[in-house]
């Protein structure tokens, strides 16, 4: 019984062996060092699978970027600045917007920064924002609120990017809000 067990484990182990040298091959290559011993080392190959794998991904996502320097919120909590935005058309994960931006806490306490009431030229799209961010006391943090379709077409962004920005305390207690407003270059 034990014979059996022993050969099933070891079949088991040369199948899961064989299936990853199939994504990729290892070569040995053999050196002597200065004591006339033989060391080894190996190397691997990758398969081109995985190159040509990311290069159809490349081919499907086509990224448009504008480029802002704008202040969007500054008060006595934090400031937040609008430093660019992202188009990014892909065919295999959806279309998406990404706005980048930067926060400063200028609190001891440690900050939490959400969008709500997120507007694509006027039509809303609060279902298809993500986007909270955690700032420690006195730290400065680069953000990104992404906008996404996942079961549905994104909307056109032609005009005007508005939201209410949220500043909450450690306790998601709101310190204040300000509604945003973005004109599209």
């Amino acid at each position: 019984m034990k014979k059996v067990l022993i050969l099933f484990l070891s079949l088991i182990v040369a199948l899961t062996l064989a299936a990853c040298g199939s994504e990729s091959e290892e070569k040995e290559i053999g050196e002597v060092d200065s004591e006339g011993e033989k060391q080894s080392e190996q190397e691997e190959v990758e398969g081109s699978s995985d190159s040509e794998e990311s290069e159809a991904a490349e081919e499907s996502e086509e990224v448009e970027s504008s480029t802002y320097d704008e202040v969007l919120l500054d008060n006595d909590d934090a400031m937040v600045s609008l430093q660019g935005i992202e188009t990014i058309r892909d065919e295999t994960f959806g279309d998406e917007y990404k706005v980048k931006l930067t926060i400063e806490n200028k609190l001891d306490e440690t900050i939490e920064v959400q969008a709500h009431e997120v507007s694509l030229d006027g039509l809303m799209v609060d279902d298809m924002v993500f986007f909270s961010e955690t700032v420690a006391g006195g730290k400065k943090s680069n953000a990104e609120l992404s906008i996404m379709a996942l079961d549905e077409e994104l909307p056109e962004l032609n005009e005007n990017l508005e939201f209410k920005l949220m500043i909450l305390d450690e306790n998601f207690e709101a310190l204040n809000d300000s509604v945003v407003s973005i004109d599209i270059k």
